[in-house]
This record gives C-alpha cells, structure tokens and sequence, in this order.
C-alpha cells in the first residue's frame, strides 16, 4: 500500500515538473526581465507585498472587472488542461 502511494507521488511529481518545463518554455519573462523588476521592487520608496508578473498579471487585471461566474470557467479550464 505504501509503494503504491509513493508511486503515485513520484508520478505526480513528474507530471508537475513537465507542466512547470511547458510554462516555462511559453512565458515571454526572461531572467533580465525579472531581475529588473526585482530591483525595481527593492529600490522602490514602498516595497509591495506582491509583485503579480506574466499571466498572474492578467489574472489580476480580469478578477477586478469580470463576473466571477467568467472567472471560475476559466481557471476550470486552465485546471482541466493541466491534468
């Protein structure tokens, strides 16, 4: 029983790793475009406590002006494509 659990881990732990290679491989940030907004942040007179970046940026700007209904279909969405 506990082989099959931690076979089940290992498994969900690669299919994890491949979906964080895909986004990576798709988001337009780079490490200089990070590395700019992390000075941005630590040179800035008051320090956000979030720097939202890439889709967690439109996510942002969508949660402030669409129905919540639109909200939760589309991350559903998003989730059913990730598994």
């Amino acid at each position: 029983m506990i082989a099959c659990i931690e076979d089940q881990d290992v498994i969900n732990s690669q299919k994890m790793v491949q979906r964080m290679a895909k986004d990576s491989a798709t988001s337009k940030l780079t490490p200089e475009i990070v590395s700019m907004k992390i000075y941005e942040v630590i040179t800035a007179a008051r320090e956000p406590l979030r720097v939202p970046m890439d889709r967690a940026k439109a996510l942002s700007v969508i949660k402030r002006f669409a129905p919540q209904a639109m909200i939760d279909k589309m991350i559903s969405g998003l989730v059913n494509a990730a598994t």
